[in-house]
């Protein structure tokens, strides 16, 4: 396998690396009946990578990803990460030309979305011509025209579940995450393995992660406060809710059930639970 240096770890790969080294069979992810342990995700991840550099992905390569919080995204996040791709979450709560726009700025030559947002796929007038492959999550892929498209069962059939061993360095774009476009068009923030590791690092002080964290992940993961929540918890080795839509009822039964310990959300969010 790999080695996973002090360095190393400090990456988006050397994270998932060491830690389904660290602690196989600790639970890692939660979402509704859904629970899947570091072991298994990180199978699931290089077998994303795998099937990405069948297609010819490599180092700085964008992968585009289409869908509110679920655990496809960390698939799809930590497979590149272990191939030196970029992850790139677009906004769901864009129009679908904004979408669009997001995904042809970034030149992603994957694209990885849900069916939900299928209709606003065949409403992308630009018809996403830096995209190859399109990776259909969910079911309903019948509903799907594009040639490019293959349900992600489809398309990492027949891949391994083996680490492709790219080790990235501290300047290496691992994140590419659009800014709201407020006051223009959304701009891609490039987010390294250095930013990353530094902010995971002083959040994790500040909010004292540690192994025993139970993290909500509340927060729509195209956004920092969502994604870098999420690796946070995720980088002390906690196990990480994840809520797919604010629903403040069920988000109080998961603090109960669960045990949550800490969580991430916006003040509306907070009035909404508190109303």
């Amino acid at each position: 396998g790999v080695t996973v240096t002090e360095r190393d770890r400090f990456t988006v790969a050397g994270l998932i690396r060491h830690l389904a080294r660290l602690q196989p069979d600790a639970e890692m992810l939660v979402l509704g009946t859904e629970r899947r342990t570091w072991a298994e995700e990180f199978d699931a991840a290089c077998r994303v990578a795998q099937a990405a550099r069948r297609d010819g992905l490599g180092i700085g390569d964008r992968i585009a990803f289409l869908d509110r919080n679920g655990i496809a995204y960390f698939d799809f996040l930590f497979g590149g990460s272990l191939l030196g791709a970029v992850n790139v979450a677009v906004n769901w709560r864009l129009s679908p030309s904004e979408m669009a726009a997001v995904i042809d700025d970034s030149r992603a030559r994957v694209l990885a979305i849900h069916t939900d947002y299928l209709a606003a796929l065949s409403d992308m007038q630009s018809g996403l011509p830096e995209v190859e492959h399109i990776v259909v999550i969910g079911p309903g892929m019948a509903s799907c025209a594009d040639p490019r498209a293959l349900s992600y069962e489809a398309w990492i059939d027949g891949c391994p579940d083996e680490d492709p061993g790219h080790i990235g360095s501290p300047d290496e774009v691992s994140m590419q995450l659009y800014t709201s476009g407020t006051t223009g068009l959304p701009k891609g923030v490039m987010l390294t393995n250095a930013n990353l590791s530094t902010a995971i690092g002083e959040a994790g002080e500040t909010f004292s992660i540690r192994d025993d964290t139970v993290s909500l992940v509340a927060m729509p993961l195209f956004h920092i406060g969502g994604s870098g929540w999420a690796l946070c918890a995720m980088s002390r080795g906690g196990r990480s809710v994840i809520l797919r839509d604010i629903d403040p009822t069920l988000l109080l039964q998961l603090v109960a059930t669960e045990r949550i310990t800490e969580m991430f959300v916006v003040p509306a969010v907070l009035m909404l639970v508190l109303a």
